[in-house]
């Protein structure tokens, strides 16, 4: 019978003890979760560690995409863009400038400066053009000179040398009557050679400077070159 209640008393005790081992974890319910939160923040650790490894990889993969790398492992240097061509290595004609329209002293003053632009685009192309359209038909030293350079030009490698008409300046413009007018100016040419014709000698111009008397007509509202001579022949 002692027996008997001696174990029924331990049972109980037992009891007593889940229950109040239960009741403490109730009353604290962190002491139970402090485990798992640790784990969890850990875990959300590892995982933002992983996110910023691989933006990393990802931000360097697209610098080495848009930088791509020599083989010695440097960056290669910029390539410099290309500078722009100039009229003539473009094709281009010069055009008449607005200071050389009308039929004013200014105006003529601009025409000889832009003329001899036509000449230095016929000289180097070949191309007639702008000459022609700035030339009286009667004009004769225009004609001769059409005819000369578009057989022989820069283009063809038939002129050579510094034959370009250079630092054009008027020295003095009138008008003899309201569709004429006479301009005087001076201008150099360096040395250069022309070969007229395949089978005509090459002929050679030492540098020179000198001075021209030019005329000048009317056509429509703008000046047309009719005449010009030099005044200093050598």
């Amino acid at each position: 019978m002692f027996t008997v209640g001696w174990s029924r008393l331990k049972a109980g005790l037992g009891l007593l003890l889940c229950l109040g081992l239960c009741a403490a974890c109730a009353s604290n319910p962190k002491a139970g979760s402090a485990p798992a939160a640790a784990a969890a923040t850990a875990t959300a650790s590892a995982s933002a560690r992983a996110s910023a490894s691989a933006s990393a990889s990802a931000s360097a993969a697209e610098d080495r995409s848009a930088s791509p790398l020599q083989s010695d492992g440097t960056t290669p240097a910029p390539t410099a863009e290309p500078g722009a061509p100039s009229a003539v290595e473009a094709g281009e004609a010069p055009l008449r400038p607005e200071a050389a329209v009308g039929l004013t002293v200014p105006a003529a003053e601009g025409f000889v400066r832009y003329f001899f632009e036509t000449l230095n685009y016929l000289k180097t192309t070949g191309d007639d053009s702008a000459t022609t359209q700035a030339a009286d038909p009667g004009c004769k030293p225009c004609n001769a000179m059409l005819t000369t350079y578009r057989k022989a030009n820069g283009a063809n490698d038939a002129v050579t040398g510094d034959y370009a008409w250079r630092d054009v300046t008027v020295s003095s413009a009138k008008l003899l009557d309201p569709s004429t007018a006479e301009v005087t100016m001076t201008a150099r040419q360096g040395a250069y050679s022309i070969k007229p014709a395949p089978t005509a000698p090459i002929e050679t111009a030492a540098p020179t400077e000198f001075s021209l008397r030019l005329t000048l007509s009317a056509q429509g509202q703008h000046w047309m070159m009719f005449d010009f001579k030099r005044e200093n022949p050598q």
